[in-house]
C-alpha cells in the first residue's frame, strides 16, 4: 500500500516531518483541539456559563436567610418574667384567655390597652416554690395592701390577681410578678394602679 508524500501513514508521521497543527493554531491553555478530549481538571466554557447564576442565586438565598433570621431573632419570645418589674403593663394572648400557662409576653404603655398590669414582684423562698399554687396567690394577695387594695375591691371592677413565673415547675429563687387582669380577658384602658 502506498501513500501520497503530503499524506502521513496511518499510525505515526512521514520521514522527519513534525507533527501536524489545527489548522487555527495552537488552542489557548485549557483549551482542547476540536474532537479532542477537554485538558484534565479544566471544565470547557460552556459547561461553566452556569455557575456564575447559580453562585449568585445561593448568595442571594444566603442573605436572604440572614435577613428573617434576624428578624426572627429581634423578635424574639417576648421578654422573660425574670426583666419585668412593677408598673409594667403586659400584652399576651395567653393572659387576655386567662390561660394557665403564657407563652409570649410583650410590655405595653399602660396609658393604652393592655391585658394585665403588675403590682409586685418577689423572689420565691423554699416553702413558697414547694406549695407554689397556694403559696404564690396567697403572697400576691399580701402585696396587694401595699397598694392600698384588696381582691374584694378588685372583683368588684371585675379584676382578677394572678403569680406569673418564667416556668411551669418555679423553684426557689425565681422571680414571681403579681398582676391584675380583667377577669373576661378584657383589656385594661388605663393604669390600675397609680
Amino acid at each position: 500500500m502506498s501513500y501520497p508524500p503530503s499524506y502521513p501513514p496511518p499510525g505515526g508521521q512521514s520521514g522527519g516531518q513534525p507533527p501536524q497543527q489545527p489548522p487555527y493554531g495552537r488552542p489557548p491553555p485549557g483549551y482542547s483541539a476540536p474532537g479532542q478530549p477537554p485538558a484534565p481538571g479544566v471544565l470547557p466554557r460552556r459547561r461553566r456559563a452556569w455557575l456564575g447564576p447559580v453562585i449568585l442565586v445561593a448568595v442571594l438565598l444566603l442573605v436572604a436567610g440572614a435577613v428573617v433570621l434576624a428578624i426572627l431573632l429581634a423578635r424574639g419570645n417576648g421578654v422573660s418574667v425574670a426583666t419585668l418589674d412593677e408598673g409594667d403593663c403586659l400584652v399576651s394572648s395567653d393572659l387576655a384567655a386567662g390561660n394557665g400557662s403564657v407563652g409570649e409576653i410583650e410590655t405595653a404603655d399602660c396609658a393604652g390597652a393592655h391585658d394585665a398590669e403588675i403590682f409586685a414582684t418577689f423572689e420565691l423562698d423554699d416553702d413558697e416554690a414547694d406549695e407554689y399554687d397556694d403559696a404564690a396567690p396567697a403572697r400576691c394577695a399580701e402585696l396587694l395592701a401595699e397598694q392600698d387594695s384588696s381582691l374584694d375591691q378588685l372583683a368588684e371592677d371585675d379584676l382578677e390577681v394572678r403569680p406569673l413565673t418564667q416556668d411551669e415547675e418555679p423553684a426557689a429563687g425565681d422571680q414571681v410578678v403579681c398582676l391584675v387582669r380583667h377577669t373576661e380577658g378584657d383589656e385594661l384602658d388605663g393604669p390600675v394602679f397609680e
